[in-house]
């Protein structure tokens, strides 16, 4: 598909028309591609000429590399068999033979080493005779080898006298006595980099040296920071032969020309490089000149087919640039007379046609204006009002919404799609059937409109009431073509009808407690009266404690209010002055006006509840009540804990009334707090986790003390 979308543009390009200019400089393009194209050939093949000559003379490189590592090689052997047939040796007198070992050496880089076959060192040029000597550091001899006789090249090690670098050349002898040992002669690596400097290598050359196991024994340059490394991975993967020249990357990163030839002496690769930058050096050198001259003849054709265009293409310019202005809705300049006729053909027919589309521009601006006037004025209506207007194409499905339904739905003009699916999406998930059926319903039946409540959810999760009503539109035939209708939102509203139900409920219920905890009052005044006058006195007093309560429950300190004396005005109408029935103990908090409300109705149903069934309705009930900072994981929070015990046996209630609800979850939805309410046999016990935000200060502790 993609190829025959390019051959598509290809032919299109040829097709269409083009400029003067394009067409005076394809004939130059003519003239000058055959003799670039030839350039560049030429180039090529000197590129591919120059490679193949540095190739060879890589190789030839590395061959006679090769030839002087072979010759030190073959030197140091010839050393080691005219030192292996000493007498001194043959007998096993090491001391003779040590002073034969250092005169056949004297000044030298290299060292004769004497090792049994568990290697062992006997003797070692490098130290006096007679010091202690530790296991050779070249490694155990192969039974193999010593078994040929021949003699034999290590790989790169590092000596354990010498502490450095080292290679050996190592021959196998048996003495008179039948024990055979191996004579090494060992140098430091170094020495062989000087022998690759010295090599006849022009300063552009690097060259190295690299063992059986492909350690660098030696390089011309950077010997100390390589010797002992590994080859790089991808020259080894290309280094399968006994000799080869390719392109690859070295140790230092660089791409380099690389040429290397095995050692059948030693086993070694002998390689020899070059950076591939210098290599092609005198290839890009000519192809710059090359793409410099061609630039140049372009850039010559260019300027004519610019100089021999130009009063060709002026007329035609002149007239595009009148046509370019007139697509702009402007007024066209005066085109002058010019000297081609087709152009001055084109000018006059452009003139009329700038008349004619100025007449029918004015006469769209007007019908535009009276449609923008009368839209203006249905969106003012719409805002004032706070409704929102749609409409659904019934043949296409596609909705499209006014601003008011965006700011009901909480949307953005990229988040809606104006698709059908997409406003059910909004809806929420329990009025989505109800909301499908009733569009279904009345597209079907043909009916006049319909009307429906629904709930929505917000992009933030936010629900809303909304309200819409609609109507079907028929086109003149009588077939259905559109829905158009309005929403509004009702969440204010039910929120408002909501409010005052719950008031009505919690007036019934709080007069129904207020009857209930007068009755208990009088129950417990009774009790402990001496007489009626006495009942009288306690009785009246505990009336205006709880009208006391009741003003700090229905607000007049806006502010919030001090939660001692919350818990003081809740507790007071239920027990004997003095008494010892209730603990409080507690900080001096003060409380937010929400939270005051909110735990006021809670500590009044606890404290009702203890007065009718709980600790409060026995004198040897008691009744705990206490708070302090605490921690809601990470967070800061007021735990305020209701305690009962002594009182009767406790059992959790079989169905959840009014004021269960409030104890229980009016507090942890008002006040985002932690509850927890526990029907134990005991006692009931009640602790809530209030947020820090509803709390104005923390104090000191306060001590244990009963209400006054």
């Amino acid at each position: 598909m993609l190829d025959v979308n390019i051959l598509h543009h290809i032919r299109r390009a040829f097709v269409q028309p083009w400029p003067l200019r394009a067409y005076l400089f394809a004939f130059g393009l003519v003239l000058i591609l055959p003799s670039a194209l030839f350039a560049v050939i030429g180039v090529s093949w000197f590129r591919s000429s120059d490679r193949a000559a540095q190739n060879r003379t890589a190789i030839e490189f590395s061959r006679a590399a090769t030839m002087n590592v072979d010759e030190q090689l073959a030197g140091m052997i010839t050393t080691l068999r005219a030192l292996a047939t000493s007498e001194a040796l043959e007998q096993g007198d090491f001391t003779s033979f040590y002073r034969q070992a250092k005169r056949a050496l004297p000044g030298s880089e290299s060292n004769i080493v004497l090792r049994d076959r568990d290697n062992r060192q006997l003797l070692n040029t490098r130290v006096p005779l007679g010091t202690e000597l530790p296991v050779s550091g070249d490694p155990v001899p192969d039974p193999r080898l010593i078994a040929a006789g021949e003699p034999w090249v290590s790989d790169l090690f590092v000596g354990s006298v010498a502490k450095e670098p080292l290679y050996s050349v190592n021959l196998p002898v048996t003495l008179a006595s039948g024990r055979v040992v191996v004579l090494n002669m060992s140098r430091p690596a170094t020495s062989l980099r000087w022998l690759l400097q010295e090599a006849a290598f022009t300063p552009l050359w690097s060259a190295g040296i690299a063992d059986k196991h492909n350690r660098i024994v030696a390089r011309s340059v950077e010997h100390e920071r390589f010797v002992g490394q590994s080859m790089a991975p991808e020259t080894l993967t290309q280094s399968t032969l006994s000799d080869g020249v390719w392109m690859t990357t070295n140790l230092t990163g660089d791409q380099v020309l690389r040429a290397y030839t095995t050692s059948r002496l030693s086993g070694w690769t002998i390689a020899v490089w070059i950076p591939i930058a210098i290599v092609d050096a005198p290839y890009l050198r000519t192809l710059r000149l090359l793409l410099l001259a061609v630039a140049g003849l372009l850039a010559l054709s260019i300027l004519l087919a610019a100089a021999f265009g130009r009063k060709m293409a002026r007329p035609i310019q002149a007239i595009a640039d009148a046509a370019t202005v007139l697509g702009r809705s402007e007024a066209i300049p005066t085109l002058s007379t010019y000297e081609l006729q087709e152009a001055n053909a084109v000018s006059e027919a452009l003139r009329g046609a700038a008349r004619r589309l100025s007449e029918r521009r004015a006469s769209i601006e007007r019908s535009e204006r009276r449609i923008r006037e009368a839209h203006d004025r249905m969106a003012l209506a719409l805002d004032v009002t706070g409704l929102g207007m749609w409409d659904r194409d019934l043949t296409t499905g596609k909705i499209v919404w006014s601003e008011g339904m965006y700011r009901i739905f909480g949307r953005t003009h990229e988040e809606f799609g104006g698709t059908g699916d997409e406003v059910l999406s909004y809806v929420h998930p329990d009025d989505r059937p109800a909301f499908r059926r009733a569009f279904e319903e009345n597209v079907r039946s043909g009916s006049s409109g319909f009307g429906q409540d629904f709930r929505i959810v917000r992009p933030n999760g936010e629900i809303r009431w909304v309200l819409r009503r609609a109507q079907l539109i028929r086109d003149e035939n009588g077939e259905l073509t559109s829905m158009l209708g309005v929403a509004l939102d009702l969440t204010e509203r039910r929120d408002k009808e909501d409010h005052i139900t719950f008031l009505m409920r919690e007036l019934a219920h709080r007069s129904k407690n207020l009857v209930a905890v007068i009755q208990a009052i009088a129950h417990q005044t009774a009790r402990h009266a001496d007489d009626v006058p006495d009942f009288i006195d306690r009785f009246s007093a505990r009336l205006v404690s709880l009208a006391r309560t009741q003003d700090l429950l229905t607000g007049k300190d806006k502010d919030g209010a001090l939660l001692a004396d919350l818990v003081q005005s809740q507790i007071e109408p239920f027990v004997e002055s003095g008494g010892q029935q209730v603990t409080i103990v507690g900080p001096p908090i003060v409380l937010d006006q929400v939270a005051t409300q909110n735990i006021g109705l809670a500590l009044h149903e606890l404290a009702t509840n203890a007065a009718k069934y709980g600790a409060l309705s026995v004198p040897e009930g008691r009744v705990s009540i206490e708070w302090q900072s605490s921690h809601n994981g990470s967070e800061p929070c007021l735990r305020l804990t209701w305690r009962e015990s002594d009182g009767p046996a406790v059992t959790a209630p079989l169905h959840k009334g009014f004021g269960h609800i409030v104890v229980e979850r009016t507090v942890a939805d008002s006040l985002d707090a932690k509850v927890d309410l526990n029907f134990a046999p005991t006692g009931v016990s009640w602790e809530a986790e209030i947020p820090s935000s509803h709390v104005y200060n923390f104090g000191a502790p306060a001590p244990a003390r009963p209400p006054s």
